[in-house]
């Protein structure tokens, strides 16, 4: 009897570290306010909306991101220009190929490797699945994720807000944030 109480006590615990784990967002700090000049210039879309999405090839949590994200383009379609940055480091190369391959499937979104981490510490992402929004101007519109918690697919915040800036009455000074959940970039 007694073991089948510890058994229960653990699964329990078990249970409750998981749950706190997957609901606790990742690092996250402000991302510049205006798109940095040295960015690479045709990362910003001079017509409509730049969403740009950080992720890490090792990070079981960017599958979900990239699942949101192909859901989020396809209604926003050629209202919002999407640029993916897989986050590289020379040895994760082969490690990043199946990400690359389901990020270069979603429709008219670009993808670029971003060895070494370079654009993302430009940027000052520093979990995967950390995404911005910049109007054309540069001014930055939303930081954040567009899961709900790590690995999960669904409604979510993060792509709510962003399709509310992109279809709603265009504020160049509206600003929104909402956690990001994924592993370390």
């Amino acid at each position: 009897m007694m073991s089948l109480v510890l058994s229960g006590t653990l699964l329990v615990l078990g249970f409750y570290f998981f749950e706190q784990y997957n609901f606790t967002p990742g690092d996250q700090v402000a991302a510049p306010e205006r798109f940095p000049a040295s960015v690479n210039s045709t990362f910003l879309d001079k017509q409509v909306p730049t969403l740009l999405v950080f992720a890490h090839p090792k990070c079981t949590c960017t599958q979900a991101t990239l699942a949101e994200l192909e859901k989020l383009k396809s209604k926003l379609g050629a209202q919002v220009a999407v640029k993916v940055f897989i986050s590289y480091d020379p040895q994760d190369a082969f490690e990043g190929q199946a990400i690359e391959k389901q990020a270069r499937t979603i429709a008219n979104v670009e993808v670029e490797k971003d060895l070494n981490r370079k654009v993302a510490k430009t940027f000052g992402a520093l979990t995967s699945g950390q995404t911005m929004l910049y109007a054309p101007e540069g001014n930055l519109l939303f930081q954040g994720g567009i899961t709900d918690s790590r690995g999960h697919q669904g409604d979510n915040p993060g792509a709510q807000q962003i399709a509310r800036i992109v279809t709603g009455p265009f504020i160049k000074s509206a600003f929104a944030r909402t956690p990001t959940f994924g592993c370390h970039l």
